[in-house]
């Protein structure tokens, strides 16, 4: 079973917060996007903000699991 690295970066500018993550791993099909999606999510049920940017250049899937075109 492969692992999820995920990476986590914190910065602060005046009184807001920021926070950076990153879900990757060495291999497709492990479940990266579909991680992703849900920290979105569930950071949106807690009123955060989330953006979400696929970076693989070659199979990007993010939209189409988003339903979007």
């Amino acid at each position: 079973m492969e692992s999820l690295g995920v990476g986590q970066q914190e910065g602060v500018i005046g009184e807001l917060s920021k926070v950076t993550w990153a879900v990757g791993g060495g291999k497709g099909g492990v479940g990266k996007s579909l991680v992703a999606i849900s920290l979105a999510y569930w950071l949106g049920r807690l009123k955060r903000r989330a953006i979400l940017m696929d970076g693989d250049l070659g199979g990007a899937n993010l939209h189409t699991m988003l339903g979007m075109r």
